[in-house]
């Protein structure tokens, strides 16, 4: 999952004790699917960096979140989408 890299990645480079301090744990955002097939990767994270994982929150249909990592490429409402 993509989540974990992004994750172990960030935590490498903020790996000083000062800017590792100011990260309580984690949370898992817009997860699909069975959360089951998860745990045992939450745990592997909890294991490896000392911080508990959070919460773990469902992605949910129609929503209609400002994309977060991505150019929006749809209208949503009466904003004007990105042109590629």
């Amino acid at each position: 999952m993509a989540a974990f890299s992004l994750i172990w990645s960030a935590r490498s480079i903020c790996s000083r004790p000062p800017e590792e301090n100011r990260v309580p744990g984690f949370v898992i955002n817009r997860f699909r699917g069975d959360i089951a097939l998860l745990e045992s990767g939450l745990t592997w994270l909890e294991e490896r960096t000392g911080k508990p994982v959070l919460g773990v929150l469902p992605y949910l249909h129609g929503l209609m979140l400002d994309a977060e990592d991505a150019i929006a490429t749809v209208t949503v409402d009466s904003q004007k989408a990105a042109k590629i």
